[in-house]
């Protein structure tokens, strides 16, 4: 730190999960708080977790891209002070997150966290699309075009074929050519990288399926965050039905683990109810556009149902129950 900032550390304080009313959120062993002896005062500092060679690349991902939002402009995250074997950042202050709100008892404050998060995440599809070639010049090693194609590190085409694996001896539906002919318009796609917008969206409508802290929201709920969303960067239905397909495909890869024995998730949520969850959604009316895949995931969830005797879906964040 004094060698990155000139400044000498103080005191770090790690930004772990904070205790919601008797629930907890995601622990950040990874995040700081530093205190300073010097101008600024606070830095947020990000520091390697995981194996050696993810843990760069994502610093690595995380640093270009501060550095990318910086120059964007629009106030879309905090400015990036240094970066070599951490990320340090603007110290933004403290406040309410996402999933502090959504965890809680106020579905006021839950929706317009929501609103507000939907509202940025447009904004910054808005002003950062078609300037991949900045962020990767600013990144400088790479594949672009891996980032394209996949989602948390996994092509969906590989996923896809895992899923297919997976049902094997299982009793659940065969995948019907108009599912996979559908899983084949899905392919073309965006830890920091350049993907299809539509992936963040379906985050919204699954809602936040990589997150530690998910859950289901109220229909009327979904649907003013979605707007709030597609106000600042318009993306179609297809592009909905697109985005969550590659989702649930990613989680699906995971049937055979969810049909052994499974811990309970500490924070009450059921592992096998949050798949169940996201294939009604992927089924449902956001999966129009893709109708033989819309068909089949209706039928796996009911067919899981069966096999895993759940009967009633997840449940909804603390917040709007």
């Amino acid at each position: 730190m004094e060698r990155l900032l000139g400044s000498r550390p103080v005191e770090a304080v790690p930004l772990a999960g904070r205790d919601v009313g008797g629930r907890w959120t995601e622990d950040h062993a990874h995040l700081w708080r530093v205190t300073l002896d010097g101008d600024p005062s606070t830095v947020v500092v990000k520091t390697a977790r995981g194996d050696a060679l993810s843990a760069a690349t994502y610093l690595r991902n995380e640093a270009a891209a501060l550095e990318f939002l910086g120059r964007v402009g629009g106030g879309h995250g905090p400015r990036l002070l240094a970066a070599d074997d951490m990320v340090v950042m603007e110290d933004l202050g403290a406040g309410s997150s996402l999933d502090q709100v959504l965890l809680g008892d106020d579905p006021a404050a839950a929706l317009d966290g929501l609103r507000a998060f939907a509202t940025a995440l447009g904004r910054m599809h808005a002003d950062t699309a078609g300037r991949d070639a900045e962020y990767y010049a600013i990144r400088g090693d790479g594949d672009p075009v891996f980032d394209r194609v996949s989602l948390v590190r996994y092509r969906l085409g590989e996923s896809w074929r895992k899923v297919r694996m997976s049902l094997r001896g299982l009793p659940a539906p065969g995948v019907s050519a108009i599912a996979d002919r559908d899983l084949v318009m899905a392919r073309d796609f965006d830890s920091a990288a350049f993907r299809h917008a539509a992936l963040d969206l379906a985050a919204l409508l699954l809602p936040f399926p990589a997150c530690a802290c998910w859950s289901t929201l109220p229909p009327e709920v979904g649907a003013q965050v979605v707007a709030a969303y597609r106000a600042e960067f318009p993306v179609d239905d297809l592009g909905a039905a697109v985005g969550c397909a590659a989702w649930v495909v990613l989680r699906a890869v995971r049937l055979r683990r969810l049909g052994a024995a499974i811990n309970p998730h500490p924070m009450g949520f059921s592992r096998r109810g949050r798949l169940l969850d996201q294939l009604a959604v992927a089924a449902g009316p956001v999966g129009a556009p893709l109708p033989g895949l819309a068909a089949w995931f209706g039928e796996l969830e009911g067919a899981l149902r069966e096999r895993w005797n759940v009967r009633e879906a997840q449940g909804r964040y603390p917040a709007f129950r």
